[in-house]
């Protein structure tokens, strides 16, 4: 993709024989790369020296920002020997990609720093080795890389403009850059912006930084509204970009870090701690050179949004100074008082006439403060003695704290009556006032909403499984309704080849296979309940046998014909009586005995006894054997019912 996006932006150029394509000494030829498609052109190198002469296919130019040495190798003018048609890759295309495929950045850093093309770059760990993160834990520092906003500057942007109103700080991850400073200091803003594009005239160079390096912290913290530096890239720079709201999240989770951060605050800001000692209010009856001394002997903190500066009822013998931020003073949970860049608090403590704090102190951004303890103004006092301007300070300062003690208990009394007299004007809301909860109810109250947030998830977690369950159910009937539909489209289309093979073709006909039976399974029962079904038919009580169990026909009629005939006769003989055989009918008292002595005499009387007379004797035989069998039947029958 990378690629392709750089195929699909090159430029075409045609160059008429004996155009100058490209010149590498100057600016413009060294931000592109070229590729002949027809044609050829002249190479010139160092003092005219003619170079062998590149054909279709050949790539001249140079990327000096992407570490792109000059091709080919000691080229300086190219010329067109013919007519040409060539395809351009500008510099500034390649950024954009970059910008676009983050993870092909490591192959231009490996350009760039001359590595060899297997090996990998890991943005996080040079970060991690740099000088400023080489403290930090290494889970800090991605997590900044996964908040922060990846940026990439040619050689000769602007960083960041002094002045600017940003909000951001910027991590080096790659490259160097040049830190610039106005010299004049009310200069015009139309001058100030028209000379960001030639930093050098009007500006000094400071510092430089490389990778690892971090700019604009103390934008980024909060410290400064504005940019206090111009910072222009001097290679191709790859930083990251943190915004405030982002860093701070970050910091609250890794107080180590924070410590860092702090101590990186009062390093920048260190060279403002003269001048607001030498301008405080608190001090100015005193000798210059004791207030200098007193700049040696403070102690710089840096505290961040939230952070307890003092802590009510704590004892200590320090005056807080405010350098730089907002803080406020709180009573009970009530705010007092806000202090502003400037301010002091606990100048008492400093003197020795109170121990312990009044209140509670609460940054409320990330706040600069000097810490001038009794020891340290002791020890400025005795060697620049100023006791007129001590006394004088001693007796303020009694009056001051315990004016600002008096208003602390005032305006908390005044709070709390208010806040008590809004929840029983309305009792509606004294139950959702947490001032007015027993620790017994906010316990009661927290243990009821944990309930509740768990019972949500589970039951969020129940409504996920039940739905995951009917996708799957959902899936499965498709599977099997769509196997269905298969067997049956197969089955038919089966069926018609069939009957056209058997219209079209001549020979035996074929039929569909026919479908195996079905055999019903019976349900499998749980081992238990077989048992107790397998007792209870050991237990079910068996009929009585029958006498007449071995009483069948086919039975009774074998046994009588194997029998010898007695003297009575079969009893299965009369019930062959009556039976109608095939010839003449019998005529009334006539039996079968008379009719077929009868028949006989009269074929006797005609003659010769031929072959059709012999079937037809054989055939009333067996008549009249089945007539017998009929009859001892009907009489075993009769004598059974009877």
């Amino acid at each position: 993709e990378f690629l392709m996006f750089l195929a699909g932006h090159l430029e075409a150029r045609l160059y008429p024989k004996g155009k100058k394509m490209c010149d590498l000494n100057r600016d413009s030829g060294s931000k592109s790369l070229q590729m002949v498609m027809t044609g050829s052109v002249t190479v010139r190198g160092v003092q005219g020296k003619e170079l062998p002469s590149l054909g279709v296919g050949g790539v001249f130019g140079r990327m000096t920002a992407l570490g792109v040495r000059p091709r080919p190798h000691g080229a300086i003018s190219f010329m067109a020997e013919e007519h040409c048609c060539v395809e351009v890759l500008h510099q500034d295309v390649v950024v954009r990609a970059l910008e676009i495929y983050q993870d092909q950045r490591s192959k231009i850093l490996m350009l760039e720093q001359d590595k060899s093309r297997g090996s990998s770059v890991d943005f996080v760990e040079i970060v991690a080795n740099s000088r400023i993160f080489s403290n930090m834990s290494h889970e800090f520092v991605r997590e900044l890389s996964l908040s922060a906003v990846d940026r990439i500057f040619m050689p000769g942007d602007a960083i960041m403009h002094q002045g600017a109103v940003e909000f951001s700080m910027f991590i080096m991850i790659s490259g160097t850059a040049d830190v610039y400073v106005s010299d004049a200091k009310n200069e015009d803003p139309a001058l100030a912006k028209e000379r960001l594009t030639k930093p050098v005239k009007g500006m000094s160079r400071v510092s430089h930084l490389s990778a690892g390096a971090i700019c604009g912290e103390l934008a980024m913290l909060g410290i400064t509204p504005t940019r206090s530096a111009t910072i222009l890239a001097a290679t191709l720079c790859i930083l990251w970009e943190v915004t405030q709201d982002k860093a701070m999240a970050i910091l609250d989770r890794y107080p180590q870090e924070r410590e860092l951060f702090g101590a990186v605050i009062i390093r920048n800001l260190d060279s403002s701690v003269p001048a607001r000692l030498l301008q405080l209010p608190l001090f100015k009856s005193f000798d210059r050179k004791f207030r200098m001394l007193l700049t040696l002997y403070c102690e710089r903190h840096a505290f961040f949004p939230d952070q307890h500066i003092i802590r009510e009822g704590e004892v200590g013998d320090k005056c807080w100074i405010f350098n730089l931020g907002p803080a406020v003073l709180q009573k009970r949970g009530y705010a007092v008082k806000t202090f502003s860049p400037g301010s002091q608090f606990g100048c008492d403590h400093m003197l020795g006439i109170n121990r312990t704090y009044c209140g509670s102190v609460l940054a409320m951004s990330v706040c600069h403060m000097l810490a001038v303890s009794r020891s340290s103004y002791l020890l400025a006092l005795e060697q620049y003695p100023s006791q007129k301007a001590n006394q004088q300070l001693l007796r303020q300062q009694r009056q001051e704290a315990k004016d600002l003690r008096q208003a602390i208990q005032r305006i908390t009394i005044r709070k709390g009556i208010w806040q008590r007299y809004q929840g029983e004007v309305a009792p509606s809301n004294k139950s959702n006032n947490v001032f007015f909860l027993s620790e017994h109810d906010l316990l009661q109250r927290f243990v009821k909403a944990w309930h509740e947030t768990a019972k949500g998830l589970h039951m969020g977690r129940l409504e996920r499984l039940r739905r995951r369950q009917e996708v799957e159910d959902m899936i499965e009937n498709w599977r099997l309704k769509n196997e269905a539909n298969f067997k049956k489209a197969a089955h038919k289309r089966r069926e018609k080849e069939i009957l056209h093979k058997n219209v079209t073709e001549r020979g035996p006909l074929e039929y569909l296979d026919p479908k195996p039976p079905s055999v019903p399974s019976l349900p499998r029962l749980p081992k238990k309940q077989t048992q107790e079904l397998v007792s209870i038919l050991k237990a079910w009580p068996s009929p009585r046998p029958s006498p007449h169990y071995n009483l069948k026909v086919w039975s009774v009629m074998g046994q009588e014909l194997t029998q010898p005939v007695g003297d009575g006769g079969s009893r299965l003989l009369p019930m062959l009586e009556g039976v109608k055989r095939r010839g003449p009918p019998l005529k009334a008292g006539q039996t079968d005995a008379e009719s077929s002595e009868s028949a006989s005499e009269g074929d006797g009387a005609e003659g010769t006894v031929s072959p059709s007379h012999l079937a037809r004797e054989s055939r009333e035989n067996k008549a009249k054997r089945l007539n017998q069998l009929m009859a001892a039947a009907e009489a075993s029958r009769a004598s059974f019912l009877g």
